[in-house]
């Protein structure tokens, strides 16, 4: 296209039609040129490079982001995709075009996370742990941006990554368990533990289950619901994953205890919940009964850790433990790969007296 020459101000000026990135006819106009050369050298790396930059906003893609990804992500992780976003990253990001995020700006924000104390961590300062998962939240709108609005590559990769020290795993072995269980107060109480440690729930799932998941002929309880925390409200719904409904085969003396406890509720139905009681109340229960029972404190997620250290020790192979607690064979090698450490040992161990007998 043809520069023009500004009479009045003695320069060149350039005026292009071209295609943004979403396919609308726009003009471009950019003046005071001294050389016609320079214009026209402006001109052809602005069509060349720069004329589908996106121009929309980060809070643009946010909300395209978020349509998209409602499909493919259950409601309760969208709803704390949504607020961690929204607390962290849309007030400093929000009303930026994505070409004006830059590396520089994205090491400064994490900067100011490291060292200005959050609320939401009780006025501390965020961890490095929860540094790089909001990070991680960021780049993912970041790429969708470079996948379907022609950002042309992710600032955020540019970045070192937030490195953090990965939580070990705290659990009990059964011997610790025994002990704890006796501190136990009522008899709901008392259940709760024994199927979050024999039997691997998740506490969402233990909290959904009705009369109507257990089935007698094999003692066995069926997992397909959860209760999750969504928009400020506990709410019944779908597991964490497809892997996760399954059917969990109970121990006589657990399944003997939840069928007991079930006869003695009242006004009750088949389809009613099992357990009433809130997660915090039980937390405090679990505090109480690792304090009189002098063992390590743990989290109630942790007697699901505790099942699967049990299992390990029992011997039972990766695939047989993911099958029983609604896991992927790779997420158990991935979580408890050192508590097979062990049986690893046993195994070069037992190969080695296999070896000395056949020599001997």
């Amino acid at each position: 296209m043809p520069v023009y020459k500004d009479e009045e101000r003695n320069t060149w000026y350039v005026k292009c039609y071209y295609e943004d990135c979403y396919g609308k006819i726009r003009q471009k106009k950019k003046r005071g040129f001294k050389l016609r050369k320079e214009a026209k050298a402006w001109e052809d790396n602005f069509l060349s490079n720069d004329a589908k930059v996106p121009t929309i906003t980060f809070n643009e893609v946010l909300e395209r982001y978020y349509d998209d990804v409602q499909y493919k992500v259950v409601p309760s992780t969208l709803s704390q995709k949504k607020m961690t976003i929204g607390r962290h990253i849309v007030p400093i990001f929000g009303d930026l075009p994505i070409m004006k995020i830059s590396p520089e700006m994205i090491l400064s924000w994490q900067n100011d996370l490291r060292s200005t104390p959050q609320v939401v961590a009780k006025d501390k300062v965020l961890s490095a742990r929860s540094i790089h998962g909001i990070t991680a939240q960021l780049a993912a709108v970041l790429n969708f941006a470079v996948r379907y609005y022609n950002l042309p590559q992710n600032p955020v990769n540019k970045l070192d990554k937030v490195k953090y020290e990965k939580k070990q795993l705290d659990f009990w072995d059964v011997d610790q368990f025994k002990k704890a269980v006796e501190f136990s107060k009522g008899i709901e109480m008392h259940l709760i533990f024994q199927m979050l440690f024999y039997g691997g729930f998740r506490i969402g799932e233990l909290q959904a289950l009705t009369p109507a998941d257990l089935r007698e002929r094999d003692m066995s309880v069926s997992v397909t619901k959860t209760y999750k925390y969504i928009d400020g409200e506990w709410v019944k719904g779908p597991p964490k994953s497809p892997n996760s409904t399954r059917r969990v085969a109970l121990p006589e003396f657990v399944w003997k205890e939840l069928k007991g406890y079930i006869s003695k509720l009242y006004h009750h139905d088949d389809n009613s919940d099992i357990f009433t009681c809130s997660r915090s109340k039980i937390r405090t229960h679990l505090d109480n009964a690792a304090k009189f029972a002098k063992v390590p404190r743990i989290r109630v997620h942790d007697l699901r850790h505790s099942h699967v250290s049990y299992l390990i020790s029992l011997g039972f192979t990766t695939y047989e433990i993911a099958d029983r607690i609604g896991d992927t064979p790779f997420v158990v090698e991935k979580i408890y790969a050192h508590m097979y450490e062990s049986k690893r040992m046993e195994i070069a161990k037992k190969l080695q007296s296999e070896h000395q007998n056949e020599a001997s």
